[in-house]
């Protein structure tokens, strides 16, 4: 808006109202359009903080979380401390009725393999079978780490000693109960991820046939043939 010329004092402050409106118009029409361009940057960048705080949130609870689950690797040590010692453990009937199972071993065999998804669920049944055997000792023999890129298995071998069930003699009218002692190869293996607190996995490999044919000097066919590897233990 260009001034006009010869005009009066009055009809110049109109002009100078007139132009000030208009530069007022120009400025809101460019504050508008840079809103316009700069909305989707705006909204871009609240997306990602957004983003930012939903991580930050998932951390801090991940944190809490981990503070109620022990070490991986404390809790392994812990497992293996006490399986040697003397265990007072519920009733098995008290315990069904309150759980609706019994961790307790039902056959021999089944301790060729198993397959736990915690420390606790593994040293709930161990200690448990603990009270099952005449004898029922661990010995660990080595420890082994190992870690293939987030993947961490902690690898344990040892020997267990058993006093398990052999064939009845006779003795005069009488069977008499025979138990043999055994000492078998254990192989456990805990798996789980780098910087996590949970084991995952655990396998547990107790080698009775190797066990069998290497106790008491006799041999493997003869051990075999007086052990009831499929003894009911319930």
């Amino acid at each position: 808006m260009n001034k006009p010329q010869s005009l009066s004092p009055k009809d110049i402050e109109e002009w100078k109202k007139a132009r000030r409106r208009e530069q007022c118009r120009i400025n809101q029409a460019n504050y508008r359009k840079r809103k316009r361009e700069n909305r989707p940057i705006l909204l871009g960048e609240i997306g990602r903080l957004d983003q930012e705080i939903e991580q930050l949130e998932a951390y801090k609870k991940a944190r809490q979380q981990n503070k109620h689950h022990t070490d991986p690797v404390q809790a392994i040590g812990n497992f293996y401390h006490l399986l040697n010692l003397e265990q007072k453990l519920p009733d098995v009937k008290t315990y069904q009725e309150a759980y609706g199972y019994s961790p307790a071993l039902h056959l021999i065999l089944d301790l060729q393999r198993e397959e736990f998804n915690s420390v606790e669920s593994l040293k709930l049944h161990w200690l448990w079978y603990c009270t099952q055997f005449r004898e029922f000792k661990y010995s660990m023999m080595s420890y082994e780490r190992l870690e293939a890129g987030e993947q961490v298995i902690i690898s344990i071998k040892g020997e267990i000693r058993l006093d398990v069930y052999c064939d009845a003699e006779q003795q005069g009218n009488a069977k008499v109960a025979n138990y043999g002692v055994i000492v078998c190869p254990v192989l456990q293996q805990f798996e789980f991820e780098a910087g996590e607190q949970i084991v995952k996995r655990i396998t547990s490999e107790v080698d009775l046939v190797g066990g069998v044919a290497s106790s008491q000097g006799q041999s493997g066919l003869s051990m075999l043939t007086s052990i009831d590897l499929s003894t009911d233990l319930n």
